[in-house]
């Protein structure tokens, strides 16, 4: 249902939020750090632009709007601060370089924060490619629940290694 309900959301709304003060980029990053509100996220993507008027930032709204991203949260901003700050309060660091425009992808799962460095030469095909890779674990469990989202085209990954494991035998057996 809350799937569901993303979608209309996301249609029916800007698919990239702004974030221009705390206000703004604190309930948009509790989204992914535990607020109830917005289940079935499964992890965030801020750029950080010089200009959110840029060909960069336009790019990445392209990509926000795309059909893989009913299950993440797009947003974009000049002050990448208050990413920083939201960051640290969830004992994360990442590389600020006001110089350059980059793409960060914060995941459900993990404490992993992804950078990607863009610039007007950065493909949309090339943001989402990194945005979905950034957002897959190393390990998946394969189930009836995991299988779609595993070998659904440009969203899963397109190399598998299968490791077969016995679920009912028990370590030191």
């Amino acid at each position: 249902a809350h799937q569901l309900a993303r979608w209309v959301q996301r249609r029916s709304t800007p698919h990239v939020d702004e974030l221009t003060d705390w206000s703004d980029a604190r309930p948009f990053l509790a989204s992914l750090f535990g607020d109830d509100t917005n289940k079935g996220v499964r992890g965030l993507v801020v750029g950080v632009f010089a200009s959110n008027a840029s060909t960069t930032a336009q790019t990445f709204a392209r990509v926000a709007s795309g059909d893989d991203g009913d299950d993440l949260g797009f947003a974009l901003t000049t002050k990448p601060e208050l990413v920083a700050q939201a960051l640290r309060e969830r004992d994360h660091t990442i590389a600020l370089d006001m110089d350059e425009d980059r793409v960060h992808v914060l995941s459900s799962v993990g404490d992993d924060v992804k950078t990607m460095r863009v610039d007007a030469t950065t493909t949309p095909r090339a943001m989402a490619s990194f945005v979905n890779s950034a957002l897959e674990p190393a390990v998946t469990r394969f189930d009836s629940s995991t299988a779609a989202h595993l070998f659904h085209g440009t969203r899963g990954p397109r190399v598998h290694a299968l490791l077969f494991v016995d679920e009912a035998s028990k370590k030191g057996e």
